[in-house]
């Protein structure tokens, strides 16, 4: 039906003349349009910039048909300027609800969920029963406090229908399982699912306001958050020995560091021989307890803090270094004093995309202990998906064919996100070969807020499993705390604003935060620029100066604090300095000169040429505003790499940096990392880019050499006649992933998403919790390198 919408056909244009009569009605100004022959609302619409709905609403007359003569009213100033408008001066968050014949507040307050105190506080001036398509707003749960001060004032025309009979008065107090919907299913009554999830009806009944008896097949009811009783463990009264720590002691029984200071108030690290400490009785899961380095360090002190032998943990951890970083997690082997509950081990499994399949290997019995290690396909479910992308289909009604095609039809709207629906066809059809079973619905939505609150009056939208976009911000945010509303995952593809995440409920965001780049940048130093000369250059130093100290702290910890210098090198290098010198005499003794903004003296240094000069290893920063390069010039090296990271989303600055920096490369071998955003300028100098070696992080990369990539593009030309570019290829990934989660760790979808990374055509997707109100964040991030004027993807160790 979608792509027949696409289809192109002549359109035969009537010239309509817009009205100068403007009249007043209920304090609200209208054009007074007069009907002329061949005129259909639709085509008035248009010149008056209105929507058919909004002359329907306000000339109630014309939805049978309108007459030649007819005036019809039409809003001065349209609905969809009237409703951003209200959007953008709103004191509270709250998303719009377009109104069916003979609603009322009770009614809404049953659809939603929500207290009807709140809907009539968000909709003082609109009084019951609502007229058919007049807008009301739904406030988020978060408006409640703003609005508690509100009054109601308002009286509605008339008597209200009572809610079901056998309800109970709403409790608020009475806490419920956070972010969680029951979607009834036929034959459910409230007993029944009452009785499922062992609550008291009256209390499911309190916490689900209107809630009668009887339920509708696809209502969504919370669920009362049972307490669960505490039981009181064992212990086992240990006598700590000598030269044990409390990781030794930890292992042995299976434990980590912190379950000993909770059994015991008061304990520290320092324990002493002959002191008794408390060790609980706690069955684990896992041959493994899993340390994280706090800060660089080497395997074999890692080994002693736990009283093991060093090749115990190089066994655990196949591949691992002698020297460790910051934030590196390694596996401890348990002691046998540890109450594995497993039966018997269970294998690791190995997850990724093999051509159009998730590959799962070494698959074994279903536990919720261990999210990394099963993962068990639901083929019996029909997964409810919708997809929210922008087509523009109401373009597509007023083409006129013969003059689209003089035109460049890459600027149709119509076909800006086409490739992202068909990449998301295309994964699903990949699904489904594997057994998933999708029921998919596609909605147009795009600026238009009107048309998005027009969307969530279907009702089959609170049934879904998962909502993809919408694509654009202010609507985005309508649907967003609609999908929150109702506990419902939803998607953002392409929005980078940190926003979506600390407002809204259950969103997921792909597009990664800058903060992860510092994380992979403390990875990518060790791996990569090891013992290099490092400096940190900012445009001024108030603009960002919270994140610029963030990542020079991280660089400090992570660098070491000294490095050694082979004596032969610097005095080599004195003697070069001396040679520039006109009056240099080889008989004379080599003059002292500065090494990295340090005095050197080569008489001392020909003492020991076999020998090394230790120097301090600091991160040098840099005001540009303040100071240009010439702290650069002053402490650069000669014998070493400089390593200068830029952190600015400033273009100009960016571009006067490395065309100063490139001319001292003659000079001084130097490396570059931009940062956080270079992957969204343009036209970048590609030669200087070379020969600075710029690193940067993008959140997409395509490499078509790789084999899942081929397999992609071959499906677009096979079916759809086309290229994916990066719109294509995002549709794939985002719906294949999302898609695979749920078919793959459904009920467990929040608990383990964690753990449930893909690489994907563009990227690595790769989830964390943002610690709010069940939102994640991507936080993969490419590292692509400009070398011999060609990029290639950086690798960090595993």
């Amino acid at each position: 039906m979608l792509l027949a919408a696409l289809s192109f056909q002549a359109q035969q244009h009537i010239a309509i003349e817009k009205s100068q009569i403007v009249k007043v009605r209920d304090g609200k100004r209208f054009y007074i349009h007069t009907v002329q022959s061949g005129e259909t609302v639709y085509s008035i619409s248009k010149v008056y910039d209105v929507t058919v709905d909004e002359i329907y609403f306000e000339n109630t007359e014309s939805k049978q048909s309108i007459s030649i003569d007819q005036q019809l009213w039409i809003p001065v100033i349209s609905k969809e300027t009237e409703l951003n408008k209200e959007l953008k001066f709103a004191d509270f968050e709250f998303f719009y609800h377009i109104a069916e014949s003979g609603e009322n507040y009770k009614i809404l307050s049953k659809a939603y969920n929500i207290p009807e105190e709140y809907i009539r506080k968000a909709n003082r001036d609109i009084t019951a029963p609502f007229r058919e398509g007049e807008y009301l707003k739904i406030p988020a749960e978060s408006a409640f406090n703003k609005l508690d001060g509100v009054s109601d004032l308002r009286i509605d025309v008339e008597p209200e229908a009572d809610i079901p009979i056998e309800t109970v008065s709403f409790d608020p107090k009475i806490p419920v399982v956070p972010d969680f919907r029951h979607i009834v299913k036929p034959g459910e009554t409230t007993a029944s699912i009452a009785q499922e999830y062992e609550v008291d009806v009256k209390q499911l009944k309190a916490v689900n306001i209107g809630l009668g008896n009887t339920v509708q097949t696809g209502d969504r009811l919370r669920i009362p958050q049972q307490k669960i009783k505490e039981e009181k463990p064992e212990y086992i009264q240990y006598r700590v020995k000598n030269k044990e720590t409390l990781y030794s002691i930890s292992r042995q029984y299976g434990l980590t560091v912190k379950d000993l200071f909770i059994a015991n108030e008061g304990l520290t690290e320092n324990i002493s021989e002959g002191q008794i400490i408390r060790i609980p009785k706690k069955a684990v899961d896992d041959e493994y307890l899993v340390f994280t380095v706090p800060s660089r360090t080497r395997l074999n002190k890692v080994a002693k803090l736990y009283g093991i032998p060093a090749y115990e943990i190089r066994d655990a951890n196949p591949g691992i270094e002698n020297r460790l970083s910051a934030g590196e997690k390694v596996n401890i082997p348990k002691g046998d004093k540890a109450i594995l509950t497993k039966p018997e081990p269970e294998k690791e499994l190995d997850i990724h995309v093999d051509g159009e399949e998730v590959v799962i290997e070494e698959a074994g019995e279903e536990t919720d202990m261990d999210c990394r290690k099963i993962f068990k396909a639901d083929t019996k479910r029909i997964f409810k998906v919708a997809l929210m992308i922008p087509f523009y289909l109401e373009e597509i009604k007023d083409l006129d064919t013969a003059q689209f095609m003089l035109n460049d039809q890459d600027n149709f709207n119509p076909f800006r996100f086409i490739k992202f629906y068909e990449g998301a066809l295309i994964a699903i059809d990949s699904l489904e070969k594997q057994g998933m079973h999708v029921e998919l619905y596609v909605y147009d939505v795009d600026q238009s807020i009107t048309k998005t609150a027009k969307v969530l009056k279907d009702r089959n939208l609170r049934e879904m499993d998962l909502i993809i976009g919408p694509f654009f911000s202010r609507n985005f945010d309508q649907v967003a705390l609609f999908a929150g509303n109702f506990g419902i995952t939803i998607v953002n593809p392409f929005s980078y604003r940190d926003e979506i995440i600390q407002t809204y409920k259950t969103v997921f965001k792909v597009n990664p935060g800058e903060k992860y780049q510092v994380e992979i940048l403390q990875k990518l130093l060790p791996a990569y620029y090891e013992d290099a000369n490092i400096f940190l250059i900012t445009q001024t130093a108030y603009k960002d100066a919270d994140k610029v100290i963030e990542l020079q702290n991280m660089i400090s910890e992570t660098i070491p604090d000294k490095v050694l210098i082979e004596n032969s090198e610097l005095f080599e290098l004195g003697v070069g300095v001396a040679k520039r010198d006109e009056n240099y005499n080889s008989n004379s003794p080599i003059p002292i000169f500065k090494f990295e903004g340090r005095e050197i003296n080569p008489d001392m240094l020909s003492m020991r040429m076999d020998g090394k000069t230790i120097f301090d290893n600091t991160v040098t920063k840099i005001n540009y505003a303040v100071d240009s390069l010439y702290p650069f010039y002053k402490k650069a090296s000669p014998l070493r790499e400089n390593l200068v990271i830029v952190y600015s989303d400033n273009k100009a600055f960016v571009m006067d940096v490395m065309n100063r920096l490139n001319e001292q490369r003659d000079t001084f071998d130097i490396q570059l990392i931009g940062m956080p955003s270079w992957d969204r300028f343009d036209e970048i100098d590609q030669y200087q880019a070379s020969n600075l070696n710029l690193t940067y992080f993008t959140s997409s990369h395509v490499d078509y050499k790789q084999e899942r990539i081929q397999d992609v593009i071959y499906k677009f030309r096979a079916q759809y006649k086309t290229e994916p570019g990066l719109t294509g290829f995002t549709g794939f990934d985002v719906t294949y992933y999302f898609l695979s989660s749920l078919f793959y760790i459904d009920k467990r979808f929040e608990r383990c998403i964690s753990d449930f990374s893909m690489d994907m055509t563009q990227n690595i997707y790769q989830f964390a919790d943002c610690g709010k109100d069940h939102n994640y964040e991507n936080k993969g991030w490419n590292i692509l390198r400009y070398n011999n004027l060609k990029l290639t993807k950086l690798r960090l160790p595993k």
